[in-house]
Formats: structure tokens, C-alpha cells, sequence
């Protein structure tokens, strides 16, 4: 599915929201990691494609608005094994892993963090 993004508050654009669901609509479940910019990241929006292109076709990369990376995964991925390789090779730190079955519960996660 590749990177989705938001890029300015266009109202043409979709919303954080439209975007999860709409990856939730081709899995039931998903695995969801989201990541912390790391320190020696001059550039967030480098970061997520980076992200993205180790990811590639096996799940979907959002560019939150903080600039942290949201990965979204079928389930029959190994959300723990990829957050650990993508923490080591980029060396950043994983924020959250969870495991959601509605758009709902990915937003709400989102929302807790600081």
C-alpha cells in the first residue's frame, strides 16, 4: 500500500482517520508500531519514507502529524520481529505496538501519546 500521508491540512486530502480505515478495510485485524523520530534525524518526513521503503508492500506507513511513523500490518506479519530489525537498522525506539481491530482503537492509541 506504501506511504500515506498528509501533507497540509487540505480539506481535499483525507483525514488520519480515512486513512486507517481505509487500510482496515482490507484486514479484519491489524498490527499497528509506531516509532520515535530518532535523535539524528534531521528530516521526519525522510524518516517515514525511509520507514516506508523497509516495509515496502508487506503493510502501510502514516506520517502522524508529530512526524512519527505509523505502521500498519496484516496480522500474519511478525509485528514483534519487525519492530525489532526496524529499531536496530534505524536505530529508533518503538513507542508503541498493538494489536487493533477497528480504526477506532488505532486512533485512540494514537491520542495517548505524548
Amino acid at each position: 500500500m506504501g506511504l500515506l500521508s498528509r501533507t497540509n491540512n487540505n480539506s481535499t486530502e483525507p483525514s488520519l482517520q480515512e486513512l486507517i480505515k481505509k487500510y482496515g478495510e482490507e484486514y479484519n485485524n491489524l498490527s499497528c508500531i509506531i516509532f520515535e523520530n530518532p535523535p539524528n534525524a534531521n528530516d521526519n518526513a525522510q524518516f517515514c519514507q525511509k520507514v516506508n521503503t523497509m516495509i515496502d508492500k508487506m503493510g502501510a506507513v502514516i506520517s502522524l502529524s508529530t512526524g512519527r511513523p505509523l505502521i500498519m500490518l496484516p496480522l500474519s506479519v511478525d509485528r514483534d520481529l519487525i519492530a525489532h530489525r526496524l529499531s536496530k537498522t534505524l536505530n529508533a525506539k518503538i513507542l508503541l505496538s498493538f494489536q487493533a481491530d477497528s480504526s477506532e482503537i488505532v486512533i485512540s492509541q494514537i491520542n495517548s501519546l505524548p
